[in-house]
């Protein structure tokens, strides 16, 4: 497991090959990410299109890749300031994203269709996230 600040965890996927078709352990009730059953869902993103800025006040989520390639970006204020953190995931890379409660994050479509697998630990509610419009938080998407 690498561990990024604010304890955001990215983990390497077990890959299980089959001749028939290979299988993808995501998560188990035994890993440290895993808390508690909330919720699955997918989402749908398409390309250069922005989802952000989220903050979940209860929920910690599980993230993987199934569709595309997705950047996720999270941001933490320092002395007044946004620092960031992100990373490139594609559905190839067979990598889970940790992204615990309180942390503001959002993600970019690069593929012309994109879709994350996402488990919460609780059942999402409007009452539990806070949201910020995408330019309260200064950050260069589209950056080389």
């Amino acid at each position: 497991m690498n561990t990024l600040k604010n304890n955001f965890s990215i983990n390497k996927i077990i890959k299980v090959k089959n001749k028939k078709g290979s299988i993808f352990k995501i998560i188990n009730n035994n890993d440290s990410n895993f808390d508690k059953f909330g919720e699955l869902y997918i989402s749908e993103i398409f390309k250069n299109k922005i989802k952000a800025w989220k903050y979940h006040l209860k929920n910690d989520l599980n993230i993987y890749v199934i569709e595309g390639k997705i950047k996720f970006v999270f941001a933490h204020k320092y002395r007044n300031k946004y620092i960031f953190n992100e990373i490139i995931i594609h559905k190839k890379s067979n990598k889970l994203i940790h992204i615990p409660k309180k942390i503001w994050f959002g993600f970019m479509g690069m593929n012309s269709l994109n879709k994350i697998l996402s488990l919460s630990n609780n059942i999402f509610t409007e009452n539990e996230i806070k949201r910020k419009n995408l330019n309260s938080i200064k950050y260069n998407w589209i950056k080389k």
